[in-house]
């Protein structure tokens, strides 16, 4: 829907008046921002979807009993692939955001999206692909 109502704010702001073109292009940067936002969350929920599935692999209970590492390592691998593009879209979207900062709240914005959400997924991401390669070296 994002994206027909982008098209839709382009068109008018062809046609539109100097003093109204302003208005509507801080209006298309809120879509913007919001359609990658909103992508990008939901590249964390797939992400997490295949985290879980890889911890439900079930472990070794003996010697005898094998680790079944193809789907694990399949499983973790979509996992930090998900949690990669979802840091690629968050980056659009807070460079769509720093793009229209014009007072003190919106950098405010800029400052917390940086640090609660860009930075946070950064480390996820990574905590996730280390713990993937923790349990390869393991079994």
């Amino acid at each position: 829907h994002y994206e027909k109502i982008e098209t839709q704010f382009a068109k008018a702001i062809a046609v539109c008046a100097p003093r109204g073109a302003a208005f509507l292009e801080k209006m298309l940067m809120y879509v913007r921002f919001n359609r990658l936002f909103i992508e990008s969350t939901t590249q964390v929920r797939h992400g997490r979807r295949r985290y879980e599935q890889a911890r439900r692999v079930p472990r070794p209970r003996g010697r005898r009993e094998k680790f079944d590492m193809d789907t694990y390592n399949g499983h973790m691998h979509a996992a930090v692939d998900h949690l990669e593009t979802a840091i690629e879209l968050l980056e659009q979207a807070v460079r769509v955001w720093a793009d229209q900062v014009s007072d003190a709240p919106d950098v405010g914005t800029l400052v917390g999206l940086n640090v609660y959400a860009l930075d946070y997924l950064r480390g996820k991401t990574d905590e996730v692909r280390m713990e993937s390669e923790i349990w390869a070296k393991e079994f």
